[in-house]
């Protein structure tokens, strides 16, 4: 019976709430492109685990002799950081979603209210770019 009910929820979650996949960007090399169209108000993200964040002074992490420059560019690409904190988030870099793989624009199709939760702020089409404004993250886009 649970095989039965965890094949069910994976059917399900295939047909109603994948709507993205990484891909080819427009703006930059990568990006999220829907792969069918995405109704306002929509959470193209549903599913993703919840992380929870642990803040650490950039200093510690930036100028670490011990952690590789690549490293260090991978922290800068996929984190925020304000106030000199870099906000990590419990997954780590080999466990970001998708949803990091997001480009920025000052004329987002998606918008975020806590930073995780995201939802379409219009209408998206199957093949367009989702974007959202990194402002709304970290002090280094200002």
């Amino acid at each position: 019976m649970k095989k039965y009910q965890a094949e069910k929820k994976i059917i399900c979650d295939l047909e109603k709430n994948i709507y993205c996949r990484i891909g080819r960007s427009r703006i930059d090399r990568v990006g999220v492109i829907a792969v069918r169209d995405i109704q306002k108000g929509t959470n193209p993200f549903l599913g993703v685990p919840q992380n929870k964040y642990t803040l650490v002074e950039s200093d510690k992490v930036l100028k670490n002799p011990k952690i590789h420059i690549e490293v260090k560019k991978m922290v800068k690409d996929f984190y925020s950081i304000r106030d000199g904190k870099i906000y990590f988030p419990d997954c780590s870099l080999n466990g970001i979603n998708i949803s990091f793989f997001m480009n920025t624009s000052k004329k987002a199709n998606v918008g975020t209210k806590d930073g995780e939760t995201f939802f379409a702020k219009k209408r998206i089409k199957k093949g367009e770019e989702l974007l959202v404004d990194y402002d709304l993250f970290s002090d280094k886009w200002y």
